[in-house]
């Protein structure tokens, strides 16, 4: 609590030389941003060993704990749900068409979206983004010697080749929309008597295929939404998740699709997509267990759930491997 009696959020890092690195680059780009959907830097320190963030202080947590914290059943209704979604495509939307230098974020999931009071969504940790003013003249920049993020989350064409660009923040929002409406993780284990149900996204494009996608939906979701606004929620995610970069959204057009403004129905490209994308999940656990690349694993989820980086020369043998 600041002498104003306002609270608070403090986030602590570890004293090491990449901390430093993601303590700066925090700090640098969230400085001066105001914006209703992304989290407000208050304040930093750095004293001695230690580095402290001041953030703007969400009193219903983490989006992770609100979906799937221990003891708790998820009480968030649809319109709760969709209101969230909205939020965090807007937030998006900010970070890659409004501000300058304009920001790809790069580790969007329900462990780095708060929720304040009003369950208005607000994107944080900003310690992997990077700004636009790096990119090549193409729009993207190859990231030559390895990646970062989290395994679930992070699209076919970083994962393979290091490409970035804003589309990958628009793959990690389709998984993320798809946790919210199914109410369960990317990437479930779990599953052992269903092996399709493991990888959500995959299971979501067979049950859209088969016109039965609203098997993915969570029970409270279907009791309190209509089935237009699911299947839109649903269709948009799809339209992010397509293999084909290029044929992604925008966060703009994805904001128009989520509230109707789009004069076109949401498009959905079910032919073509990454097949057997669970193999290639499966050899990035094998390269990060077996010691090829660093991980650690992300505490607020399931232990299937880990922030990965790795050389992509361990990863295309990985993959190779899984062929």
């Amino acid at each position: 609590m600041l002498p104003d009696r306002s609270v608070v959020a403090v986030k602590i890092l570890r004293p090491t030389d990449q901390n430093i690195t993601n303590f700066l680059n925090e700090m640098v780009l969230l400085t001066g941003i105001k914006h209703k959907h992304l989290i407000q830097l208050k304040g930093c320190c750095i004293r001695d060993r230690k580095r402290l963030l001041v953030y703007e202080y969400a009193e219903n947590k983490k989006l992770a704990y609100a979906l799937w914290g221990r003891g708790r059943t998820c009480e968030l209704d649809c319109d709760q749900r969709f209101k969230i979604c909205v939020g965090i495509a807007k937030g998006l939307c900010d970070l890659h068409e409004e501000l300058q230098p304009r920001i790809i974020h790069r580790d969007i999931k329900p462990q780095n979206i708060l929720l304040d009071k009003n369950f208005e969504a607000k994107i944080a940790d900003f310690d992997l983004a990077l700004p636009l003013n790096e990119w090549s003249a193409s729009g993207s920049i190859q990231v030559a010697n390895q990646i970062a993020g989290t395994l679930g989350y992070f699209s076919p064409e970083y994962a393979i080749s290091g490409i970035v660009t804003e589309k990958l923040d628009v793959f990690s929002y389709g998984i993320l929309l798809l946790e919210i409406v199914a109410g369960r993780r990317s990437i479930d284990q779990s599953f052992t008597d269903a092996p399709r149900r493991i990888y959500l996204k995959d299971w979501a494009f067979t049950q859209y295929g088969e016109g039965t996608v609203f098997d993915i939906v969570e029970k409270l979701v279907l009791a309190t939404g209509s089935t237009e606004q699911i299947l839109r929620v649903i269709k948009t995610a799809l339209s992010c998740l397509q293999e084909n970069y290029e044929k992604r959204p925008s966060m703009s057009e994805v904001v128009n699709m989520l509230s109707g403004k789009s004069t076109d129905d949401v498009a959905v490209d079910i032919t073509g997509q990454l097949k057997g994308q669970d193999r290639m999940y499966q050899g990035l656990f094998d390269t990060s267990f077996k010691g090829k690349g660093k991980g650690t694993e992300d505490q607020t989820s399931s232990s299937n759930h880990f922030s990965f980086t790795a050389p992509h020369c361990n990863i295309h043998m990985s993959l190779t491997k899984l062929r």
